[in-house]
């Protein structure tokens, strides 16, 4: 069924934001991801969790080893990472370099109507007052159809955002047409397991997957143009091993 936000929609809002980031209970906590780009190492995250949800995490950057000049991960790491909750939801993740007593930058996270606002910003005792704030249309558990919210356009099937663009002033070639307005339109399609990713910290420490789908990300087609593989799983005993992403060559791995 097509529709557009409505006020009947957004009375049902709360029980969208009410869905716990925690993780799956089908799922462990995620111990150790290594990320690498090309074949080199890029970043190492040591989560932190308390039986419940996890907590934080370690980061680790590669440093260049003089005697074999290869890229190593050092003994110790460079930032600690703490998540804030409220509730089930968490609303901040603050940011401090190894040793240090202060943070150094934080995101937060407010939950409007239809809409997660994430704003991240150093801290004043930085020096630096570069900020940036951007608002992203999510549900949780929505019905089938279209969903427009300020100009952007969603399209959601079994729980997935299968679809997404935003408002096009060029008729570029295969355009999407709704609603007598040209869209830029990404169309999506997800595998059958449950999301590998549904605790929020962790897919902002790793920069993938999304709390707000049912199952996880294949591929991706711009416009009805070429067909792109936008994540590859690897599983082992029903756990997720390692993730590929072909398009920006990163290969991660996970220990649980």
């Amino acid at each position: 069924m097509k529709k557009s936000i409505s006020v009947s929609l957004l009375l049902l809002l709360a029980i969208f934001w009410s869905c716990s980031d925690s993780p799956n209970p089908d799922q462990e906590f995620i111990k150790t991801a290594t990320i690498t780009v090309n074949g080199h190492a890029d970043k190492k995250v040591e989560f932190l969790n308390n039986g419940i949800q996890y907590t934080g995490a370690f980061v680790y950057y590669p440093v260049l080893n003089a005697e074999s000049t290869d890229w190593v991960f050092p003994s110790e790491p460079d930032q600690k990472i703490d998540f804030i909750y409220e509730g089930d939801l968490m609303v901040k993740i603050l940011e401090t370099p190894f040793g240090a007593a202060e943070p150094n930058r934080f995101t937060d996270f407010e939950y409007r109507d239809s809409s997660m606002v994430t704003r991240t910003s150093p801290t004043p005792n930085t020096g630096f007052l570069v900020n940036a704030q951007w608002e992203s249309f999510r549900m949780r558990s929505p019905e089938g159809g279209f969903y427009i919210y300020k100009d952007h356009l969603s399209q959601y099937e079994n729980g997935n955002m299968i679809g997404s663009g935003f408002v096009s002033s060029f008729a570029l070639q295969n355009t999407f047409l709704y609603k007598d307005k040209l869209w830029y339109f990404t169309k999506y399609t997800f595998d059958n397991r449950p999301n590998n990713f549904t605790n929020l910290g962790v897919v902002s420490l790793l920069n993938v997957g999304s709390i707000f789908d049912t199952n996880n990300k294949l591929t991706l087609q711009i416009n009805n143009g070429q067909v792109i593989t936008a994540y590859e799983y690897q599983y082992h005993a029903d756990k997720l091993t390692m993730l590929v992403d072909p398009i920006s060559d990163r290969v991660i791995r996970f220990q649980y």
